[in-house]
């Protein structure tokens, strides 16, 4: 699925770190302000500078109705792409809050200050274009042996979460339509749809099972 909007976020990513692009974050008195030529970042600033970006550039909607950007969880996922790729990685960390009062947490069964990651542009990154323009298939398409074997784990195990979901799912619906052709007066439509989200429920599982590691 493409990016909301027409600004692909991994160009403001490359944009902003390599210094082309002034970085949106928030002043002390809390508004936004913007820094230029900055060699890091973090991903939740990134993620300012992509909107401000989107509403600078994209026309209102019907009645001023703001443009649609990419959601925060989305762009960390979109970032954690460019972390898979090589093409940004982290060189600094820093309170939660820099102009606020200092946020603790728990980690490991201890209080800690909370912090935020700085990330970079890699060499990798820099040199790299067509890909920024879309993370996800650039990831998608990148080979297995390029990809860190944490990652790996992590994919696999995603993989491996979506197929038992999927299995889930074909079961309830194969209760479901065994109940609707038991009745006296079944619904034929509703058979219909049972019987073709089955099939595609099956198919996505059949899908997912050849790429799963055995």
């Amino acid at each position: 699925m493409p990016p909301r909007g027409d600004i692909a976020p991994g160009r403001i990513i490359k944009a902003v770190l390599s210094g082309e692009l002034a970085l949106v974050t928030r002043s002390d008195a809390g508004d936004l302000v913007m820094i230029p030529e900055v060699d890091r970042a973090s991903i939740s600033d990134l993620h300012k500078t992509y909107k401000d970006a989107v509403r600078r550039t994209e026309p209102p909607g019907p009645g001023g109705r703001l443009p649609r950007v990419m959601t925060y969880h989305s762009f960390v996922t979109t970032f954690r792409f460019a972390i898979i790729l090589g093409f940004v990685l982290p060189v600094a960390e820093e309170a939660m809050d820099p102009s606020g009062p200092e946020l603790l947490g728990i980690r490991e069964g201890q209080v800690v200050t909370q912090t935020r990651r700085l990330y970079s542009l890699t060499p990798a990154g820099g040199n790299e274009d067509d890909a920024w323009g879309n993370l996800r298939r650039a990831y998608e398409q990148a080979p297995l042996s390029s990809i860190p074997e944490d990652e790996m784990a992590y994919s696999i195990t995603q993989v491996q979460k979506m197929i038992a979901t999927l299995q889930e799912w074909i079961e309830q619906s194969e209760n479901t339509l065994q109940n609707e052709e038991a009745k006296t007066s079944p619904n034929e439509d509703r058979i219909e749809n049972l019987t073709t989200r089955i099939e595609s429920l099956n198919a996505a599982h059949d899908a997912l099972g050849e790429i799963e590691p055995t």
